[in-house]
């Protein structure tokens, strides 16, 4: 999973929330970790510095 924008961001944020409210033993671990992942390869991307 890549998210390259805001809207994507926004909509990998719903889809943890969603697998937030599913108990603990049925929640799909491989995709709460390929979005969180990907969540922080973006916030990273905003945050480096540009180079020259």
């Amino acid at each position: 999973m890549m998210i390259e924008d805001e809207d994507r961001y926004q909509q990998a944020v719903a889809r943890l929330k969603s697998l937030a409210d599913v108990p603990d033993d049925e929640r799909d671990k491989a995709a709460f970790l390929d979005i969180s992942a990907a969540m922080v390869a973006y916030e990273t991307s905003l945050t480096a510095p540009v180079e020259k």
